[in-house]
């Protein structure tokens, strides 16, 4: 069995990421699910929903991670339509990285 790291978000009750807190620990649990089983598909599956809920709550690096991993799993099947769709998302969270970058370091020249 694979024991992948799991950041938690720190929030409070009421606050607006109690809601992403929420979808991580579903999330997390379905990873924890999928981990007993050891299906490949449903791990791949289960990894992209965890990197779905840390976009949401802006941890990139925790995104990109969890992307790979989902995409580990997808060639262990020879899925190519989840290496595909897990690729372009793992594309769209390195796109958002580098404006991120791109904004601070426009911010540092003002």
């Amino acid at each position: 069995m694979t024991s992948f790291p799991r950041p938690t978000l720190a929030t409070q009750p009421g606050h607006p990421e109690s809601h992403s807190r929420r979808n991580l620990t579903r999330a997390l649990a379905e990873l924890d699910a999928a981990e007993l089983h050891g299906e490949a598909a449903r791990l791949s599956q289960a990894l992209a929903q965890v990197a779905s809920c840390y976009h949401a709550a802006g941890m990139a690096a925790h995104r990109r991670w969890y992307l790979q991993q989902a995409m580990r799993f997808a060639a262990l099947l020879g899925a190519v339509d989840a290496r595909v769709d897990l690729l372009c998302q793992l594309a769209e969270a390195c796109v958002e990285d580098l404006r991120g970058e791109t904004a601070d370091a426009d911010d540092a020249r003002r």
